[in-house]
């Protein structure tokens, strides 16, 4: 009887080491180059979808599978996991770069969004997959969008703020309604608001470009017309504060490069004015410009000349 009761190993066990096939519902499936278009592309529109390449031979794949499984029952049907046989299915492997087993590449909207190689704890699956299902702040995002869209700004912003309310971290609903705040004339309760950000979420792309837009929009707050600062500014060329209003009025109007033009202006006439703003301001609409492009690396030449 013992000899028997080593051989026969717990079912638990039989899975971990491949030996048996995990339960399958309909959110974990077996995913094929004939159906990943249907069953991966398409239902990533309604939700994620975690697609597992995996290799029968692949000891880390057998300790990651229970892990995904045990994710995906836990979440019942709000992401769907699709495991794919790398060793079946080497063209689809290819087409998607894979080159190490086990990667996880998480699909939304027809893509891929986030992605992972080798076996990770379940908290940091979890939070991966978790970013991308949809909740009630994503609804009520979604419809805040469609009132600005028809100018109705402020149920857009009762909409953003309950969506703020149910879902205070999440970064894009933050962004959303310091946009609204902005458009409501209200720049320094958008810059309250984006004051609350963590450190890793202010240090995004999108949260550096809001930061930006806001820090403007307050400088160019009550400020005159873009004639009337023009002529402030001609007649008092040392005006330096009505010339920094006006290089963030001109932000505001799109017109960049006037803008840059007149912080360089500041940085000429006085190189440590407020504290160096005019060169703080630059490097602002590098990052609303992207940091990238001929015009930020033409302004960052004449920045370069004036520093050096």
């Amino acid at each position: 009887m013992a000899h028997d009761t080593e051989r026969i190993a717990h079912p638990t066990v039989m899975k971990l080491r491949g030996f048996l096939p995990m339960p399958t519902q309909d959110y974990i499936i077996d995913a094929t180059s004939q159906n990943f278009a249907k069953d991966v592309i398409d239902r990533s529109e309604k939700m994620p979808v975690a697609v597992d390449f995996w290799a029968g031979w692949c000891a880390p794949c057998q300790m990651l599978t229970p892990i995904l499984h045990g994710l995906a029952d836990d979440l019942q049907g709000q992401f769907v996991l699709a495991k794919v046989d790398s060793d079946r299915e080497q063209q689809l492997a290819q087409a998607y770069g894979v080159r190490s087993l086990p990667t996880v590449k998480i699909f939304r909207h027809g893509r891929v969004v986030e992605e992972f190689v080798g076996v990770q704890p379940e908290s940091m699956i979890r939070a991966l997959v978790e970013r991308h299902i949809e909740r009630e702040s994503d609804r009520l995002r979604e419809r805040a969008r469609g009132e600005m869209a028809n100018g109705a700004l402020d149920d857009a912003l009762i909409l953003l703020q309950q969506a703020h309310e149910l879902d205070p971290d999440k970064l894009e609903v933050t962004l959303d309604l310091a946009q609204a705040l902005m458009q409501r004339g209200d720049p320094r309760a958008a810059q309250d608001l984006l004051e609350t950000l963590p450190l890793d979420q202010r240090a995004s792309d999108a949260a550096k470009t809001m930061v930006a837009k806001v820090h403007f929009a307050r400088a160019a707050h009550g400020a005159p017309s873009l004639e009337q600062l023009r002529r402030t500014v001609t007649s008092t060329p040392d005006d330096l504060a009505t010339r920094y209003q006006l290089a963030a009025s001109l932000v505001m109007a799109g017109a960049h490069e006037q803008a840059m033009d007149e912080l360089l202006e500041i940085m000429r006439r006085d190189r440590n004015y407020r504290d160096d703003i005019a060169r703080r301001g630059l490097l602002s609409i590098f990052e609303l410009l992207g940091d990238t492009g001929a015009v930020v690396n033409e302004y960052r030449r004449r920045l370069a000349r004036l520093l050096y």
